[in-house]
């Protein structure tokens, strides 16, 4: 196991030890502090307080998480392998300086999901081909 495996193990035994009952204790908020950051951890419980993060709901029963950024919302995927979320800071920090593993948005979701403090939205299936339009390939020119 490499530094990178045994830091998100690690992570995950804290995540794990959350629940939606009873609010994070200050040892579980320190030790999260210590893996992710204060400065992540900080800006994730400040989005999650603001009602930031959003479980949109779909027909076919599956979630997405949007959450509110600096330049717009971001849909945000915990399920992929490690996660993912799509704001420059992922992309920098996480991706390619390899400096985090998780950014605010990313860590907001988790927390959120994991605490049950998510904004529960149920959508349709023209907002979802919205959002897929948004994917398409843009035509050559």
């Amino acid at each position: 196991m490499n530094a990178g495996e045994a830091h998100a193990t690690i992570f995950l035994g804290q995540l794990d030890a959350l629940s939606s009952s009873t609010p994070p204790t200050d040892e579980q908020l320190r030790a999260l502090a210590l893996l992710v950051g204060s400065t992540t951890l900080l800006a994730a419980l400040d989005l999650i307080d603001q009602s930031q993060v959003a479980k949109i709901t779909l027909p076919n029963g599956r979630a997405l998480y949007q959450v509110a950024g600096s330049i717009g919302q971001y849909t945000v995927h915990p399920d992929v392998r490690g996660g993912y979320c799509p704001c420059p800071a992922f992309s920098q920090l996480v991706l390619c300086n390899q400096s985090h593993f998780i950014c605010k948005h990313l860590l907001a979701v988790v927390l959120a999901d994991r605490l049950g403090l998510f904004n529960l939205k149920s959508m349709g299936l023209s907002w979802l081909q919205s959002l897929s339009l948004k994917f398409a390939a843009v035509p050559a020119t």
